[in-house]
């Protein structure tokens, strides 16, 4: 089952699809699976649409809708984009933001300056009353250089997909020399991949503090 609770606090509960691996999942934009949702709603409050099959749910559309704690991945003056779930978030900052950094007072300028210098942060962000606007943002240092790794399911001249999420190539990324393993370069990579060979790579990616690609190992499968 599956219960929902409607904007006047009236709650409903609804048959789900007696496998549930049949049950199509949006999370947050993305293709999703109902256990991955089960374990998501318990860390946050999700807005969710429902589809119904012989009276039974079979697609479930998810939105994570206080989305406060997670990766910094954007930031100015004017706003703040964090990564939770998989998923990007950008909120209006206000103009008296207050900044912590390990739990020090810090300035939005010094925030910026070092994001912008390739450190990597974590962030728990604080609201307005209306929740229009992000007031308080308390940050620490990532404890790891951001990195990803998993299938090759992807690839073209901007970006690389894994495990389903494709990934931006930085501007400083160089194709010759920024791609390590069983491939000599970027376009090697994309030549062994759509060989029609059906060749498989393991890839694991460096990530700058914007979420871009600046170094591919590919590991043949």
């Amino acid at each position: 089952e599956i219960e929902i609770r409607n904007d006047d606090g009236d709650t409903f509960t609804y048959d789900l699809l007696e496998d549930t691996d049949d049950i199509d999942v949006t999370l947050n934009g993305s293709s999703s699976d109902f256990d991955e949702l089960k374990d998501q709603y318990k860390k946050y409050d999700y807005e969710a649409q429902l589809s119904f099959k012989n009276k039974q749910v079979s697609k479930i559309v998810a939105v994570n809708t206080e989305a406060d704690e997670g990766e910094l991945r954007k930031l100015n003056e004017d706003e703040i984009t964090i990564r939770v779930d998989g998923s990007n978030f950008t909120y209006d900052l206000d103009e008296d933001v207050e900044v912590t950094l390990e739990g020090d007072d810090y300035t939005l300028s010094k925030l910026i300056r070092d994001f912008k210098d390739y450190e990597n942060f974590d962030v728990k962000l604080k609201f307005n009353s209306s929740k229009s606007k992000v007031t308080e943002i308390e940050a620490d240092y990532a404890s790891s250089k951001r990195e990803v790794e998993g299938d090759l399911d992807g690839i073209s001249s901007s970006w690389i997909k894994v495990d389903g999420e494709k990934y931006y190539l930085s501007d400083d990324f160089d194709k010759d020399d920024d791609v390590y393993g069983d491939a000599k370069d970027y376009d090697d990579l994309d030549d062994k991949y759509d060989d029609g060979d059906g060749t498989d790579f393991v890839i694991e990616l460096k990530l700058n503090s914007s979420g871009e690609v600046i170094r591919i190992d590919a590991t043949e499968d």
